[in-house]
């Protein structure tokens, strides 16, 4: 498989941003998402710093340290409304995330580490790349539980789900689409790529949920999965 991150990278001068504008999702009471959270540490402080240093330029917004994490599978927005947009019924969720739980478990993986070594970015996003040592990324720990979910009934294939699955970090969203502004970030990046950041030591998952109809994205445990 090619290198997702590599073509991305070799795309950053060619970069046609897609500009983020809250659009709320009416009648639709949650929606799920299963991560690896980065919690208080070196790692989280090191990507607030990058983050940081991103929201100087006018095409970028930054994110949040309580919203990083690394996606390992989109679960889908959950609501009771049959007229609304959803994936899953409020009944069809609870079977998921008892799914979710046998699908880790019988995964037998135990706790791992992800290197967390440089930006990059896609027309939506500026993140940090997210690579397992010697991961080819379509046999990495994170593809391999990514594609277990993605294969459970009722859970909805996504955009970037299966092939296109790429784990990453997302820091900042374009909010301009200003040629000189875009250059100027890319400018940046090629000078700062590398973060210190380090490892990512992940010992569980977690599925979190939180208001699509809503911009602050809160984001609350629902369920925990240990390795």
């Amino acid at each position: 498989m090619s290198d997702a991150y590599a073509e991305a990278w070799a795309a950053r001068r060619d970069l046609d941003p897609v500009v983020d504008r809250f659009d709320p999702v009416p009648g639709c009471g949650r929606r799920l998402t299963l991560v690896v959270d980065l919690e208080s540490g070196p790692a989280r402080e090191a990507l607030d710093a990058a983050a940081r240093d991103l929201d100087r330029f006018d095409a970028l917004r930054r994110l949040p340290p309580a919203w990083f994490h690394v996606t390992v599978k989109g679960v889908g927005l959950v609501g009771d409304d049959p007229t609304a947009e959803r994936d899953l019924t409020p009944e069809a969720a609870e079977r998921v995330e008892r799914r979710i739980d046998d699908a880790v478990a019988g995964a037998d993986i135990e706790p791992f580490e992800v290197a967390l070594p440089r930006l990059n970015v896609w027309p939506t996003v500026v993140f940090c790349e997210a690579r397992e040592a010697g991961d080819s990324r379509d046999e990495g720990t994170l593809a391999r539980l990514h594609r277990r979910v993605l294969d459970l009934p009722e859970v909805p294939r996504g955009e970037f789900d299966g092939a296109a699955y790429t784990p990453h970090v997302s820091l900042a969203h374009f909010v301009g689409d200003d040629p000189n502004d875009v250059a100027a970030a890319v400018d940046w990046l090629e000078a700062n790529r590398t973060v210190d950041a380090g490892r990512l030591r992940v010992e569980r998952l977690r599925l979190v949920a939180d208001d699509p109809s809503s911009p602050e994205r809160r984001f609350e445990t629902v369920r925990e999965y240990p390795l």
